[in-house]
C-alpha cells in the first residue's frame, strides 16, 4: 500500500476527520519501517538522460573543470561613478554586482570585484588578473566589464578609452599568457557600443569598423582560442539597464546559469540568453572560439544532482527511494 498525503490541497467536505486521523496513523507507521528501493535505471526518461550525458560525451570533448586548484577565477570591473559630465551615472550597478557575486559563489569560483577604475587602472587590473596566481591555477576564467563604451572601447571613470581587443581580449592569448593556454575564458561586456554624443578626454574617437573587423583573427601569431566573447548589444547599439533588475544581460545571464549550469554547457546557455534578449532594442553579440563543450559543473555532479532529485527524502510524503546504479556519483 502506498500513501500520498498532499498537505497543500484544501480539505474536501467529504473528507472526514476519522479518515484524516487514519492517514496520520498509517503515515506514522510507514516512516518507521525501511523504505523500499525501486530501481528506475531502465525507464525511458532515465535511459535518454544517460545516453546523452554519460554515454555520448567523450571526456576529450569537454573542458576539465576539476584539474586545477580553483574551479574558476573571475574578474569584475564595475564602473558607475564617472569624473566627466559626458558619461552619466550608471543606475542598477549594485544589482549587477550582487547578482554576479552570488553567481560566482554558486559556481564556487574565486572572484575579484573592482569599482570605478580609470582607464590605466583598468588595463593594469586586467593584465594583473591574467598573471595572477589564482588565474594560473584555475580551470577557467571569466572577465566581466560593466561601464560606458563605444563601438570598440570601454571608458574608465576618467573618460579615457580601453580598447576591447588589444587591452582586454589579447591579454589572454597564448603568446601573452602561456600559463592560461587551453583554459576556457568567458568575456562578458556590458557597455554601449555606439559613438558617444559628447567628446571625452581623448581627442578623437576611433574610426568605425564593421563587426568582423573589430573581432577578426588578426595576425596568425595572435590566436584567440578557447574564448567566448559576449557583448550586451550589437555594434552601433545601446546596452540597456533597469533600476529594478540592473543590466538586462547580467540579470538574464545570472538567472539562466543558476538554473541550467548543472545540465547544459556554457554555449547552450548563451544561446538561451540570445533568445531571451532578442528584442528590437537590444540583442547580444557573441563571438565563439571555444574548442570543447564547457560544462561549469562536471557531469558526475549533474548525475548526482539528478539522482538526489529523484530520491525521496523522509520528510516527503511518497515513501520510496529511487536509485540509478549506473550513475557515477563519486
Amino acid at each position: 500500500m502506498g500513501v500520498i498525503d498532499i498537505p497543500h490541497v484544501p480539505s474536501s467536505a467529504k473528507v472526514t476527520n476519522q479518515f484524516k486521523q487514519l492517514s496520520c496513523y498509517v503515515t506514522s507507521y510507514v516512516v518507521k519501517i525501511p523504505h523500499p528501493v525501486l530501481d528506475i535505471s531502465n525507464t525511458k526518461q532515465v535511459l535518454e538522460i544517460r545516453e546523452f550525458y554519460v554515454d555520448q560525451l567523450p571526456l576529450d570533448d569537454i573542458y576539465d573543470m576539476e584539474s586545477c586548484k580553483y574551479r574558476g577565477h573571475a574578474l569584475v570591473i564595475n564602473n558607475h561613478q564617472f569624473e566627466t559630465n559626458a558619461l552619466s551615472y550608471r543606475d542598477g550597478w549594485k544589482l549587477d554586482s550582487d547578482n554576479l557575486r552570488d553567481l560566482f559563489e554558486f559556481l564556487k569560483f574565486e572572484q575579484n570585484e573592482l569599482f570605478n577604475l580609470n582607464a590605466q587602472r583598468m588595463k593594469e587590473a586586467i593584465a594583473d588578473f591574467a598573471r595572477d596566481e589564482k588565474s594560473v591555477n584555475a580551470s577557467s576564467l571569466v572577465v566581466v566589464i560593466l561601464t560606458h563604451g563605444d563601438a570598440e572601447s570601454f571608458f574608465g571613470v576618467d573618460g579615457c578609452r580601453v580598447d576591447c581587443k588589444t587591452d582586454v581580449v589579447e591579454i589572454f592569448n597564448p603568446n601573452a599568457a602561456p600559463d592560461l593556454q587551453g583554459k576556457p575564458k568567458l568575456f562578458l561586456f556590458q557597455a554601449c557600443r555606439e559613438k558617444p554624443e559628447d567628446s571625452t578626454r581623448e581627442a578623437s574617437a576611433p574610426q568605425n569598423k564593421s563587426k568582423d573587423e573589430q573581432w577578426d583573427t588578426g595576425p596568425s601569431n595572435v590566436p584567440r582560442y578557447n574564448m567566448l566573447i559576449v557583448n550586451a548589444t550589437l555594434a552601433g547599439s545601446k546596452a540597456y539597464r533597469k533600476n529594478n533588475v540592473g543590466s538586462l544581460i547580467i540579470n538574464g545571464f545570472c538567472r539562466i546559469v543558476r538554473k541550467k549550469a548543472y545540465e547544459e554547457h556554457v554555449l547552450d546557455m548563451i544561446t538561451k540568453l540570445h533568445h531571451e534578449l532578442n528584442t528590437p532594442v537590444e540583442h547580444p553579440d557573441t563571438v565563439h572560439r571555444l574548442s570543447r563543450k564547457w560544462y561549469l559543473f562536471p557531469l558526475q555532479m549533474f548525475c548526482k544532482r539528478l539522482q538526489d532529485e529523484l530520491r525521496t527524502h523522509y520528510n516527503d510524503k511518497l515513501k520510496f527511494v529511487y536509485t540509478m546504479p549506473w550513475l557515477p556519483t563519486e
